[in-house]
């Protein structure tokens, strides 16, 4: 297994907390206006603007395209070529984390714990179904002692002498 740097890690933790539900990106990411440089060169800096929210999405779209680009490589590949895109992949990671971290400043993440809540349910809802089955046997085992006695009734019907009996 490829050990995975640290900025890759961070990356791929906040977009599983955001696919799961766990984090949501609110709306005032639409309104915190940004300047970003996406490449500098001899001419200068070229700087793309937009909101933190734009920002992001094409970040995430950048990194998810060299994530899967570098899934696909295969060793038959030039070594240059997945160097390359690896070192791009990791470019895109940065860049991700770079929004990532101006979106935890400026506040537009909300914490929404879905999946732990979903987690918690489940476990209550398994709790939940065992004691049934438990309280099920029980009183299957109570008809059938009153069915041994004879009488359909209730508890109270069955004399000392018939509990004695059983």
């Amino acid at each position: 297994m490829k050990k995975q740097s640290l900025v890759i890690s961070r990356v791929e933790n906040f977009i599983r907390r955001i696919h799961d539900g766990d984090l949501v990106i609110t709306p005032k990411a639409k309104n915190i206006k940004l300047e970003k440089v996406v490449a500098q060169g001899y001419l200068g800096a070229k700087k793309e603007q937009g909101t933190l929210a734009t920002l992001m999405g094409n970040c995430m779209f950048e990194y998810q395209s060299f994530k899967d680009l570098s899934a696909t490589s295969s060793y038959k590949d030039d070594i240059g070529h997945r160097l390359g895109i690896n070192r791009r992949l990791d470019t895109a990671a940065r860049e991700l984390l770079e929004c990532i971290e101006l979106g935890y400043s400026h506040g537009v993440f909300k914490e929404q714990k879905l999946t732990s809540q979903i987690k918690e349910y489940q476990e209550q809802n398994l709790q939940l179904r065992e004691k049934v089955d438990k309280l099920e046997k029980e009183n299957q085992k109570l008809h059938e002692t009153l069915k041994k006695f004879g009488k359909a009734g209730f508890v109270g019907d069955v004399t000392n002498d018939e509990r004695n009996s059983v």
